[in-house]
């Protein structure tokens, strides 16, 4: 008998699930994981809440694994399945992100360089002390998605930074929300320093507008001064000729030798 009822489960989740099955590549084991994680996604769309509430909570706690399918799950006809899926993708990565930025906080030295985005980078450029990790960890969990985007090295990381660079800016036009704004500008300059991600000129000027600001000079003071100042020195070596004028008035201003040539 519960031969007969686990084939017919298995019937009606590959009968319901015909699109998303192909979906389900290595990320989902063979065989029983892979058929819950399909009649889970059907289940989003009972007509019950708590029915759907109850496949939301299992497939969170599959996590990462249900992903392929979970994406797969966006172009489903049904509406609330579509909207669940968005909303379980989001927090499943937002999780699995902290869990390695929670990682890295265990072991900062010994962390693998492909943990986190930008991780040899930031060692190679900015150091790995502790006023260096403080600041790695403040900026990734300010802006998560430009650092996947940027770990993607997706076209989304351009139209990411842009609308990041956008919110900062308006965040800064009111002085009392400058200093809560100071990981995401770190974030924009450790970021935007790298030759392949796409900044225009109004966006480089903006950026290095920021490092004007009175906040931002407090930073290059003190005991953490030296990691500030490695920042903002990776930010004026960006190659190219865009915002030249504005990042000879940061060399002059704070006496840094990157960027003369």
């Amino acid at each position: 008998m519960a031969a007969a009822c686990r084939a017919i489960l298995l019937s009606a989740a590959c009968l319901l699930t015909a699109g998303l099955a192909s979906a389900a590549d290595t990320s989902i084991t063979d065989g029983d994981d892979s058929v819950r994680v399909l009649i889970l996604i059907r289940q989003l769309g009972h007509s019950r809440f708590e029915s759907r509430q109850d496949a939301a909570d299992e497939l969170k706690q599959i996590g990462v694994p249900a992903l392929p399918v979970l994406h797969k799950a966006l172009d489903d006809p049904d509406l609330e399945i579509r909207h669940r899926a968005r909303r379980l993708i989001d927090e499943i990565e937002d999780q699995a992100y902290e869990q390695r930025v929670q990682s890295y906080l265990s072991d900062p030295e010994g962390a693998p360089g492909d943990l986190l985005p930008g991780l040899d980078v930031f060692r190679e450029t900015i150091g790995s002390d502790p006023a260096a990790t403080r600041l790695l960890v403040d900026m990734l969990r300010a802006e998560p998605d430009l650092f996947r985007a940027w770990e993607q090295q997706t076209l989304e990381v351009a139209e990411t930074y842009q609308s990041q660079f956008s919110r900062v800016q308006q965040a800064c036009m009111a002085k009392q929300t400058r200093k809560a704004a100071q990981s995401s500008i770190c974030a924009l300059m450790f970021i935007g320093a790298d030759p392949e991600v796409p900044v225009s000129e109004p966006m480089i000027s903006g950026v290095s507008n920021f490092a004007r600001y009175s906040e931002f000079r407090e930073l290059l003071k003190g005991p953490v001064a030296d990691t500030y100042r490695k920042l903002l020195g990776r930010w004026i070596s960006r190659p190219g000729a865009v915002g030249a004028a504005q990042k000879m008035t940061l060399v002059m201003r704070y006496g840094f030798s990157e960027g003369l040539i």
